[in-house]
């Protein structure tokens, strides 16, 4: 099954180890072989979901919530949105995200995503070469640029679309491990206004630095 589109893109784009695919791969059967990552969630978005979930969790984890809930992201003190600097940027397709997060919530939940450009300072950004996916990680002097993401007045599909983001990255409360660690940030949208919200980032040694690509305007698409 690493052999297959589905598994050569797992490879490339988590960085998964072919053994590995083999046996998630294995769970689902032949029908998504032949798309690569990216089509899979596009096409089925939960499905892509399960399956990336394999890779960036671990899952046999225990004394850990694996799912954040509704009463933790709707709290009074809890950011109501996201900051996403590469594949879950609302900017990244014609369609939004590369995972299909966006469109997948704007359906299920019959609403429309809320998002803006934006800034975030004292973080810089990186690109490892065997991966097609940036990290962000503080940096004093550093800036991140992306898109801030919310949905205004719709708390379901703001919750329904922080799980998917936490799955993507790998994230789950109370849990060190993480592929993706999520801090709270002030981000300065293009507009002036200063908003509260999630940021996800990938604290890596100095070597992992090193050996992968900065980008010093903080913009992954430019």
């Amino acid at each position: 099954m690493a052999t297959t589109t589905l598994g050569k893109s797992l490879i490339t784009t988590l960085d998964a180890q072919p053994a590995r695919v083999d046996s998630v791969l294995s769970e689902f059967g032949d029908e998504y072989k032949d798309l690569t990552l990216e089509q899979l969630c596009q096409k089925d978005s939960e499905i892509g979901l399960q399956v990336i979930g394999r890779f960036t969790a671990n899952l046999n984890l225990a004394g850990h919530s694996h799912i954040e809930g509704r009463e933790e992201l709707l709290a009074e003190d809890a950011p109501r949105a996201v900051f996403c600097y590469g594949t879950l940027r609302a900017d990244m397709t014609p369609d939004g995200d590369r995972w299909g997060v966006m469109h997948s919530v704007e359906e299920r939940h019959g609403c429309t995503c809320t998002w803006s450009k934006g800034t975030v300072s004292g973080y810089a950004l990186y690109q490892q070469e065997n991966l097609d996916y940036p990290f962000a990680m503080a940096s004093s002097g550093g800036t991140l640029r992306g898109t801030l993401i919310s949905y205004p007045g719709q708390d379901e599909a703001w919750v329904d679309a922080m799980q998917r983001c936490n799955r993507i990255e790998g994230w789950r409360p109370n849990a060190a491990d993480c592929l993706y660690q999520r801090e709270i940030v002030t981000v300065k949208s293009d507009d002036g206004e200063e908003v509260k919200a999630y940021l996800y980032t990938q604290p890596n040694p100095p070597e992992v630095v090193a050996r992968s690509r900065s980008f010093p305007n903080g913009d992954w698409l430019e």
